[in-house]
């Protein structure tokens, strides 16, 4: 079957795309695969570094970017000129469906996935739309009147997108993220056995007000029997390096790194960004951060008890509507980004340690099957079958 892939802008919408290439390739190595991204969002740098060729040898995948930009919500020179670049991107992704000719299409949602579903559309290329959070965002709204399908990932979702285009299917993760090894991943991050590990990050893009509480607490001491996993984004990372006074050079730190060595701050490991996030959440117990779909996802398929924080000025409160998921069945705690600033971090998730046994239990009664495979299935059944 051949592919075409179109996503982007975030982290949360590239990587189910990474997933379903990577089940497509493990289901049949025949299965051909074509990303369509754009040089504007994190794609151009987090698709190349998942080479799937390298992973995959033999495999038939390559990337096309189209020069779509981002429509932006102020006036200003971009946001004139984006209906133009999304006419032109209309025009590239023609050309690059007509040359491909794929058998379907899956969109994974962002600026991106529009003209590539429009294209697709008036070629009469079957288009499969996978929506990560509880709630369709702007553009997959759009897109959804070009799909055939509409690839959901809660139960819940059903009550906002009502369409009989709508299927549950859960979100797609990455291979990796299920087969890493706890015992080995704390073994190579040089972790210990008998500490609560937290891994506390903000999302793809880090968070400043996350990353100044926990920086906060940190220097004030962190409890002997925690450790303090921090991915900051790098966007703040020379600033936290500032904060807790750590002459290092922020391009180093391309793994974990133990400040401890410097007496400043036991038991904390911070990061900048990681791109493979599986080896710091098989040696997790418990995670802080953004309600992100994706990385909700990637908490799932870990079985991980989670403390979440939505992003207060998330589109349509969708962070808000994707945690809520998780608090309604056990599995997680939330908290508003002013209640976390304001709380003891520490007492805190000592407060909530007690519980994690049985949040552990029912995050992996969230677990339902593999949604990556699902959607080849689902792919396969709407496929053009010579494309």
């Amino acid at each position: 079957m051949r592919v075409l892939i179109a996503g982007g802008g975030t982290g949360g919408h590239i990587y189910p795309g990474i997933a379903v290439a990577e089940a497509l390739f493990d289901h049949d190595l025949k299965n051909e695969v074509l990303f369509v991204a754009s040089k504007e969002g994190m794609e151009k740098n987090i698709i190349p570094k998942f080479n799937l060729r390298v992973r995959y040898p033999g495999a038939r995948y390559q990337i096309k970017y189209i020069s779509v930009i981002r429509c932006l919500r102020k006036l200003s020179l971009k946001s004139i000129l984006s209906p133009f670049f999304a006419l032109f991107a209309v025009f590239q992704s023609l050309f690059i469906i007509l040359k491909f000719k794929p058998q379907a299409v899956l969109i994974t949602g962002g600026f991106v996935g529009l003209p590539v579903a429009m294209a697709a559309y008036l070629l009469r290329v079957p288009v499969i739309l996978q929506e990560q959070n509880v709630v369709l965002g702007v553009t997959n709204k759009v897109c959804s009147f070009f799909a055939k399908t509409v690839l959901l990932a809660f139960d819940e979702s059903k009550k906002y997108f009502k369409s009989k285009k709508g299927v549950v299917v859960g979100n797609p993760v990455r291979k990796n993220i299920l087969t890493a090894d706890r015992a080995t991943a704390i073994n190579a991050l040089g972790l210990s056995n008998d500490k609560l590990k937290i891994l506390i990050w903000g999302g793809s893009q880090g968070s400043k007000a996350i990353n100044e509480k926990v920086v906060e607490a940190a220097k004030k001491g962190i409890p002997e029997d925690f450790e303090i996993i921090h991915v900051i984004g790098k966007r703040d990372f020379a600033a936290v390096l500032k904060n807790i006074n750590a002459n290092l050079d922020p391009h180093k730190f391309v793994d974990l790194a133990r400040l401890s060595k410097f007496d400043e701050i036991k038991n904390y490991y911070l990061v900048d960004y990681l791109d493979d996030v599986s080896r710091i959440l098989a040696a997790a117990d418990l995670v802080i951060g953004r309600a992100g779909a994706t990385a909700l996802a990637e908490i799932i398929a870990r079985g991980l008890p989670s403390i979440l924080i939505p992003f207060p000025y998330a589109a349509a409160d969708h962070q808000t509507l994707n945690a809520r998921v998780l608090v309604d069945r056990g599995a997680a705690v939330m908290m508003g980004e002013n209640e976390f600033k304001a709380v003891n971090l520490f007492e805190f998730i000592a407060e909530t340690s007690r519980q994690l046994e049985a949040m552990a239990a029912a995050v992996k009664n969230m677990q339902k099957g593999d949604p990556a495979l699902k959607i080849i299935d689902i792919m396969g059944q709407f496929a053009n079958p010579k494309g």
